[in-house]
């Protein structure tokens, strides 16, 4: 699960463990102004490095448990993620009970991450 994930949109989220839990961050990123850099955030903010998987943890059933927000618009979402039979990340964020969610399936990625989110797959 530790590793570079590409997104359905062809971002890139570095996932990696912080302190008991694992996170995720945004390592690279698809739409650049014309400035070259990310203005895809809140308020207009970079996307680029925010911490957007946070405090996913282990549960009984074998699902890691945790926060996720989208970097488009701040929202935080509680979710679950796992690696599925096939090698995708299974991620579903959701408010209230899981079943009212939406499930992302991420690819794992070789890629080279540059400066502010720019990247290159290897």
């Amino acid at each position: 699960m530790i590793g570079d994930w590409v997104t359905e949109e062809g971002g890139i989220i570095s996932v990696f463990t912080c302190g008991g839990a694992i996170c995720g961050k945004v390592a690279g990123v698809t739409d650049f102004g014309p400035d070259g850099l990310n203005h895809a955030g809140v308020g207009g903010v970079s996307t680029c490095d925010q911490v957007i998987i946070k405090d996913m943890k282990p549960n009984e059933d074998g699902l890691l448990n945790g926060t996720i927000t989208d970097p488009t618009n701040g929202k935080v979402y509680t979710a679950n993620m796992r690696v599925d039979d096939e090698g995708a990340l299974r991620l579903r964020g959701y408010v209230g009970v899981p079943w009212l969610g939406q499930t992302r399936v991420w690819k794992p990625v070789k890629v080279a991450i540059g400066t502010n989110c720019h990247f290159t797959k290897k």
